[in-house]
């Protein structure tokens, strides 16, 4: 579904919203409230029981990039040398 809406829109630099999602460590419903917010760019398709997010590459990138300085949790207790029990 993603190589044929990509083909019917004309954006061949896209993601589904679970890649989406893989490269941002987010989930797909948090991507999807994005895209239909306008928040990241991408487009909402209509299926006949569900609908399908394809989501710009370049957004998802740029947001990776931006990113990139933030430690996420379990990298900061590593960091600090804390162990999962001590929490």
């Amino acid at each position: 579904m993603k190589q044929l809406g990509a083909e019917l829109l004309g954006l061949k630099a896209t993601l589904t919203a679970a890649e989406a999602a893989r490269t941002l460590k987010s989930s797909a419903d948090r991507i999807v409230a994005l895209v239909k917010s306008g928040e990241l760019g991408g487009t909402i398709l209509q299926g006949a029981t569900s609908e399908f997010c394809l989501v710009k590459r370049t957004e998802v990138e740029a947001h990776q990039q931006a990113a990139a300085d933030f430690l996420y949790g379990k990298d900061l207790l590593k960091l600090l040398g804390i162990s999962r029990r001590t929490r």
